[in-house]
């Protein structure tokens, strides 16, 4: 089969690699003029062939559909280039900490909140407890989750600001920064990802502003890693994962809005074992909006 790779607008691309089906040998590689030939037995009208370009958007088609554009193949572009690209002088490190002592200058002021919050639970194997009764006893809080059951309280302190057991001076090692491309970044902005290099799946996504460094949003996970706990006469809880993202205001960058969620544990221990099962799993989700 022969045939021709084209843009769109009907420029000839160079240097496509082309596969057959689902096997990683390559078949040929299309030319200066964007023409190729495939010489191959085994084509079928359903055949899958599949066209790869480092700049270009995989695309897979079927000799049926090949042969129905009389052999003309087009593909769309990956990369979108920008009229102005900014490269800030700054490491992500860098950047990071410079949003961070940012953040600790100005004196915190917590504003008044409205908190939502709702459980949910959902049996991990069959047990005899009461799924409702035990959500009605997780809402008269006798359950606390560290750092979201207290936003809106004067004694409230953002992870961000306080950075709590999450993020200090004394383990900035045990992370490592990088940039992250966004399209839906304004320019003005810059995301940074933390992530923990001892504990897989820690991480946050920092939105710094590379004029002020001022953060305009984090979205967070970290993986609680703690002993279980009592919750009744017969179960224990554990705390599992806390995540969600919190939204700063441009100007006083105080706490604006925060959309989070704790997945805890809850079962019984064996102490026989000393171990701790679990039965099941329940979710808090929070949904606050500054007053």
């Amino acid at each position: 089969m022969k045939g021709y790779v084209l843009t769109f607008d009907n420029i000839p691309i160079s240097d496509v690699h082309i596969y057959i089906g689902n096997t990683s040998n390559l078949s040929c590689i299309s030319n200066t003029d964007g023409s190729f030939e495939m010489r191959s037995s085994v084509l079928e009208p359903n055949t899958v062939i599949h066209f790869e370009h480092i700049s270009y958007k995989e695309l897979s088609l079927s000799y049926y559909e090949i042969l129905q554009a009389e052999g003309i193949v087009q593909m769309q572009e990956s990369v979108r280039f920008l009229d102005q690209v900014t490269v800030h002088p700054l490491t992500a490190k860098q950047m990071f900490l410079a949003a961070m002592e940012n953040m600790r200058k100005v004196s915190i002021n917590n504003p008044l909140f409205s908190i939502h919050t709702t459980w949910k639970a959902n049996a991990m194997v069959n047990d005899s407890i009461h799924i409702q009764s035990l959500l009605d006893s997780l809402n008269r809080n006798t359950l606390q989750i560290p750092i979201l059951d207290t936003i809106g309280t004067e004694g409230y302190f953002d992870y961000v600001r306080s950075q709590a057991a999450v993020f200090n001076s004394t383990n900035q090692d045990d992370y490592s920064f990088e940039y992250v491309n966004s399209d839906t970044l304004s320019p003005v902005h810059t995301l940074i990802k933390c992530s923990n290099r001892n504990i897989r799946g820690n991480e946050f996504l920092v939105t710094v502003n590379n004029n002020d460094f001022s953060i305009r949003k984090v979205g967070f996970r970290y993986l609680w890693i703690g002993a279980s706990h009592i919750l009744t006469k017969d179960l224990r809880y554990r705390i599992s994962t806390l995540c969600g993202e919190s939204v700063y205001d441009v100007e006083s960058k105080g706490l604006v809005s925060i959309e989070a969620k704790a997945v805890v544990f809850i079962g019984i221990y064996d102490s026989i074992n000393r171990k701790f099962k679990p039965i099941m799993t329940a979710e808090k989700e929070y949904y606050g909006r500054q007053l």
